[in-house]
């Protein structure tokens, strides 16, 4: 399975890939990543100063529930 880059609310293939492989068994692949080149990078750092202001006004648990959804 690829996974993507998240950049904005659009997720990006990435020109290349990155194969996690489990540490204890090498020939368990756990996924592939999608590697952000310069211009994902920048397009990345800009959606994250828009989303700035919105997100700083966010309460603390509510921030906290979002990471928290992601994360699992």
């Amino acid at each position: 399975m690829t996974f993507g880059n998240l950049i904005g609310d659009e997720w990006r293939e990435g020109g290349d890939v990155a194969t996690n492989l489990n540490p204890s068994d090498t020939a368990d692949v756990i996924g592939e990543f999608a590697r952000a080149d310069a211009a994902d990078a920048q397009d990345a750092v800009a959606a994250a100063r828009d989303a700035l202001p919105a997100w700083s006004e966010t309460p603390g648990f509510a921030r906290f529930e979002i990471l928290d959804r992601a994360g699992a």
